[in-house]
């Protein structure tokens, strides 16, 4: 067991201040030779020696909370280590479950496409134009409902189509190849900060980045069937549920389903770390009344944490509910909008 600090104390407000503080435990091998993972934790804080004046101090690393690590982000984190640790994103039973929906929606585009270019080759452009969805009369007009309803086709038809042919050859590949003994899957975050201990007088902000990583090492390989999603009809269940896209768009089930059936079955060891990183610095007055007193100051400072820790398991997160102005994208917008369309007309 190691642990230990370092402390420097200022002796007036202006002075730097650093602390330091770590603990965890020691070793490097474990009897069967591999390397040993160690629980650590470390927390660091520093504040540079004020610059300028020392009439009036500023504290540039003592302000408003931090972001933080949350449940919705070690979904993410434990959605890429299910990736990473299959090798793809193919899943057979949910493709088996909607199969059907692919047949349909390809025979009807051929039909329409083969008789277009048949009226077209008869010269009806009228007609080969109404065939792919565009205005009855005269003038050739793209009728609404038809623009909505060919987005959400390639949206929800077309572009997972040909995504998941693609994840069937790598599907594929992995299988074939096997997988490698060591998973790593990494997820990381920024955010704009201000750490002014005097908001309303000055600011001090600065960027904070956290980055959690799990490594895992394998006992024993993710089976064939459990792979490709042979044994997650959950998935299957929900994936066939109405607009069941849209709920994993402020609730994310479907990431859920999909985590909890690898990773209650991944046997071996993890070492989680998560790292978090600031700095920030004195950049202006907010109180025109302090403008003269803090003219030419500068200070910063710095932070840093890490936390480490082993586990033979994992407990699959749960899902939480997403800020909608956050899950709404521009495309998002664009589909509910043409979802809405379709319902109403």
């Amino acid at each position: 067991m190691t642990a230990g600090s370092n402390v420097h104390s200022p002796s007036n407000s202006y002075d730097e201040t650093y602390v330091k503080t770590w603990s965890g435990a020691n070793g490097k091998y474990l009897s069967d030779g591999r390397d040993k993972w160690n629980a650590y934790s470390m927390h660091l804080v520093m504040e540079s020696v004020q610059y300028g004046q020392n009439s009036f101090p500023v504290h540039v690393n003592s302000g408003p909370s931090l972001m933080t690590w949350n449940n919705a982000d070690e979904m993410r984190l434990q959605s890429k280590l299910v990736k990473k640790t299959r090798g793809h994103e193919f899943n057979l039973a949910v493709n088996l479950a909607q199969a059907n929906q692919l047949i349909e929606m390809c025979s009807t585009t051929i039909l329409k496409l083969g008789r277009s270019l048949w009226y077209l080759k008869r010269g009806d452009i009228q007609s080969a134009a109404r065939e792919l969805g565009i205005g009855r009369y005269h003038q050739i007009r793209l009728n609404s409902r038809d623009v909505s309803g060919r987005w959400l086709e390639l949206q929800y038809g077309w572009l997972p189509s040909v995504s998941d042919a693609f994840e069937a050859a790598k599907a594929f590949e992995a299988l074939s190849e096997g997988r490698a003994a060591r998973i790593v899957a990494v997820h990381k975050k920024y955010a704009r900060i201000d750490r002014s201990a005097a908001p309303s007088i000055y600011s001090a902000p600065g960027y904070q980045l956290l980055v959690k990583k799990i490594v895992y090492e394998m006992d024993e390989e993710l089976s064939f069937a459990r792979s490709l999603g042979l044994l997650d009809p959950a998935s299957v269940v929900w994936e066939i549920v109405p607009y069941s896209f849209v709920i994993d768009w402020f609730l994310p089930i479907g990431t859920y389903l999909d985590n909890l059936s690898v990773i209650p079955k991944l046997k071996g060891r993890f070492l989680s770390s998560l790292y978090s990183k600031w700095d920030t610095r004195f950049f202006g007055v907010n109180d025109p009344n302090y403008k003269t007193l803090l003219s030419g100051t500068r200070r910063f400072g710095h932070g840093r944490d890490l936390t480490r820790s082993i586990s033979s398991s994992l407990t699959t997160q749960g899902p939480s509910f997403v800020n909608p102005i956050t899950a709404l994208s521009r495309r998002r917008i664009a589909s509910a909008v043409a979802l809405v369309h379709q319902a109403l007309t």
